[in-house]
């Protein structure tokens, strides 16, 4: 069962629709929740937080922590009494060690300490509470460069393994963080599920970072997006799968058009084939068709193709 389920959730003020039909589910994964202002991501928050009415269902399966972007720590107690805000019994050593606030005394108060470093208790308070799914509202976002930059290094470590939902603005964030993510928009969204972290440093951070600016550039066209998953080890799994392999064209661009009429826009097909001819055949329907197409070489004459309605 998943840590964090939400199906068909609805929200509205007044005569004005935010969030509309969101489903998604999240089992121990790092969740970055992204999309322009105004798109509902703090909505989001605040209904996994049951302080905004909504319509449809959220499933939460454990202990829940939440990080807020603002200054969280009690200005009139000390570190310790802070992080055992959320546990009496708090290993406090243990806790500055893990979130590396080497030097810090546990004795100190806000008013002697950096942002960073108040963000730093706000992530050992998380961990003290023993929280299965940790919210947190864009925690690094008032921090400088290098200084969040370290912060995200750390989430990403001392998270592994819980149930996260992070909601940001940074392109470059999200695509560090996440295992999975969620593209908000006006009344309509996308789900990329990651298949490996990603290094900053490698060439397919950089190419998800393009990929994504391109898409926000053009209003996140649904088919661009699901085109992410396509060509990064298929991070978003296809709605339905074609086999064709020992059908010759012109069957393999015939089923795949009797079988693309069936779904609904924005789902993807994805088709196997072995026949030489067929990837050509597609592409070139595809273009003619104004429907997006990716396709994977796999080894002995295979292919795999993926179209985007």
């Amino acid at each position: 069962m998943a840590k964090l389920k939400v199906e068909k959730l609805n929200v509205s003020f007044g005569n004005k629709g935010v969030l509309e039909d969101i489903t998604f589910e999240v089992d121990n994964q790092f969740t970055c929740v992204i999309g322009k202002s105004g798109v509902g991501k703090s909505t989001l928050i605040k209904c996994l937080l049951g302080e905004v009415k909504y319509q449809g269902n959220i499933t939460l399966n454990g202990k829940v922590a939440y990080i807020p972007q603002a200054n969280q720590m009690v200005p009139w107690l000390n570190v310790e009494q802070n992080i055992r805000i959320a546990n009496k019994d708090a290993d406090i050593d243990g806790l500055l060690e893990m979130v590396e606030l080497h030097g810090v005394s546990r004795y100190a108060y806000a008013r002697s300490l950096s942002g960073g470093q108040i963000q730093r208790i706000a992530l050992a308070r998380a961990i003290a509470s023993g929280a299965d799914i940790i919210l947190c509202d864009e925690p690094f976002s008032a921090l400088d460069y290098l200084t969040r930059e370290k912060l995200q290094e750390l989430a990403r470590k001392i998270f592994e393994g819980k149930t996260v939902i992070y909601v940001t603005h940074d392109l470059y964030e999200a695509t560090y963080l996440a295992d999975l993510l969620v593209i908000l928009r006006q009344r309509d969204y996308d789900v990329l599920k990651f298949s490996q972290k990603i290094d900053r440093d490698s060439q397919l951070f950089f190419d998800t970072i393009s990929l994504l600016r391109s898409a926000f550039l053009n209003g996140v066209d649904k088919h661009r997006v699901r085109a992410l998953g396509h060509i990064f080890n298929k991070r978003i799994s296809p709605s339905s799968i074609l086999d064709l392999r020992k059908e010759r064209c012109p069957y393999p661009l015939v089923m795949a058009k009797k079988e693309l009429d069936k779904m609904k826009a924005g789902e993807t097909l994805k088709v196997i084939t072995d026949d030489p001819v067929a990837p050509e055949n597609i592409i070139f329907w595809a273009k003619e068709a104004g429907v997006d197409v990716e396709i994977e070489e796999k080894g002995n004459k295979e292919y795999e193709i993926y179209i985007g309605k």
